[in-house]
């Protein structure tokens, strides 16, 4: 097990950075990823699942320490998202089912077919992630969900409606509204705790500057529920982790996943942090993680 020396964040320059190769799918459209195979003999792949409006740079910490510790690992944005390309696609293709098609497209061109796998998604991208498992049951052997999204309730089906009638340019004019005041606008304070550092603040502030609004907003629209319907097919153990101070997918949703996953091994943790756990919370984050793997490998 690794530790990690931790450093001010003044600009994404300074972060850990990952690979930006290309996976190109057609003669516009191309996935931007990073994929580290490892000399170690560990055989496991972690496969890295992005929510809403966010990059795979946002596990770069977590992908450091875990290819530190002889792991093979993939990460890769979305189309529209982070570095992948971003030409405009029918709605259907943002859906939380597309997003998970598209999720499997990758992991089939770029890891080797009998390439076994734990997959990890935040927030959205563990709606994706559970749409994904039955693409990839055979070879996955463990699923960790960090801050899941659970459910849609009544008031996001209502905002999401308002969202969908409003033209783009006024789109782009609300999502830039909440990003004024950098580092203390809303668009950061709804995914960090009230007391994270400033410069991880600025880090995700950037992070959100780089969030397409098109794939937002129908990624928003095509988001789906991890429901009894997705959980109970799943039969490899599932890590939770949820952030008791996260205002985006307060940890009733984790809870949620929790109480449905009665055919299966589960652990659950909850830390002292926002949305954005794998980043407030690194270290501890590893740490679940590792201990979740070795028990697994055994």
């Amino acid at each position: 097990m690794k530790l990690l020396l931790t450093f001010p964040v003044g600009s994404s320059k300074y972060y850990p950075q990952l690979k930006n190769d290309k996976l190109w799918i057609s003669e516009k459209d191309y996935f931007a990823y990073h994929y580290h195979r490892s000399d170690s003999d560990k055989k496991l792949v972690f496969v890295f699942v992005h929510g809403l409006g966010g990059q795979k740079h946002q596990f770069s910490g977590l992908i450091k320490l875990l290819e530190d510790d002889g792991y093979s690992t993939l990460a890769f944005d979305q189309l529209g998202c982070g570095h992948s390309s971003k030409n405009r696609h029918p709605p259907s293709m943002y859906s939380s089912e597309g997003l998970a098609k598209a999720s499997a497209t990758v992991i089939d061109k770029v890891l080797p077919a009998d390439a076994p796998v734990i997959l990890v998604g935040h927030s959205m991208g563990c709606v994706v992630v559970s749409r994904l498992y039955p693409l990839c049951k055979e070879r996955c052997k463990g699923v960790v969900l960090l801050g899941p999204k659970s459910h849609v309730t009544a008031m996001n089906k209502k905002r999401i409606q308002q969202v969908l009638k409003l033209p783009h340019f006024a789109l782009n004019l609300m999502r830039l509204g909440y990003r004024l005041r950098g580092s203390r606008s809303s668009s950061v304070e709804n995914l960090v705790a009230l007391g994270c550092p400033h410069h991880l603040r600025l880090q995700q502030w950037l992070w959100n500057k780089h969030s397409d609004t098109y794939t937002w907003k129908w990624s928003l629209a095509g988001m789906g529920d991890i429901s009894h319907t997705y959980l109970k097919v799943v039969t490899c153990p599932v890590l939770l982790v949820a952030g008791t101070q996260d205002r985006a997918t307060p940890k009733e949703n984790a809870l949620a996943v929790k109480a449905h996953l009665v055919h299966t091994k589960h652990v659950y943790h909850e830390f002292e942090c926002g949305h954005m756990i794998m980043i407030e919370r690194l270290q501890e984050t590893y740490e679940k993680v590792y201990e979740f793997v070795t028990e697994i490998e055994r």
